[in-house]
């Protein structure tokens, strides 16, 4: 069974912050074009996936500045047949 099933850390109290809007980051800030506004393609390179850490990495460096948690999305939601 899953470690947090009925626990889950962002049900705690504590404060979060999440990442948000990487596929409107990818579209009006870098300028690429996201069939279906899936964001899941830029990971289809080495170029893409380092853009994807940097981006993650400044929300990590933000909640470990202010001692909170992280939570973050995933661009791969829009990634099925």
């Amino acid at each position: 069974m899953a470690k947090y099933r009925n626990q889950l850390p962002q049900l705690s109290g504590d404060f979060f912050i999440t990442t948000g809007g990487v596929g409107t980051s990818l579209i009006f800030d870098e300028h690429i074009e996201l069939p279906c506004f899936a964001s899941f393609t830029v990971l289809k390179d080495e170029a893409g996936c380092q853009w994807m850490v940097n981006y993650l990495s400044t929300f990590a460096s933000v909640a470990q500045k202010y001692n909170v948690g992280l939570i973050l999305e995933t661009a791969t939601w829009r990634a099925h047949p």
